[in-house]
C-alpha cells in the first residue's frame, strides 16, 4: 500500500536566496517510489493534501497531476 509523506526541503530561489518548501513522496514497502518537489511553502497545506492522498488512496501515477492542480488553487 502507498503512504504519502510531507518531505521538509531546503532551496535557493532563482536569485539566490534560501526558503523553505514541501513537497510530498510516495512511499511503498518503506521504498520511495515518487516524489513532487516544492508544492508549497505552508506546512499545513501541503500536510492537507497528503491527508487527502492517503485517504483517497491516489495512485502514484496521479501524484503529479494532483500536485500541480493543488499548486494553481493554493
Amino acid at each position: 500500500m502507498v503512504k504519502y509523506k510531507v518531505m521538509k526541503e531546503r532551496l535557493i530561489s532563482e536569485d539566490g536566496r534560501g526558503y523553505t518548501a514541501y513537497g510530498i513522496k510516495a512511499v511503498e514497502n518503506g521504498c520511495e517510489i515518487g516524489r513532487v518537489s516544492d508544492i508549497g511553502c505552508t506546512y499545513i497545506l501541503v500536510r492537507k493534501l497528503c491527508v487527502q492522498c492517503n485517504r483517497l488512496k491516489l495512485s502514484p501515477v496521479h501524484l503529479h497531476d494532483v500536485a500541480e492542480d493543488f499548486a494553481v488553487k493554493a
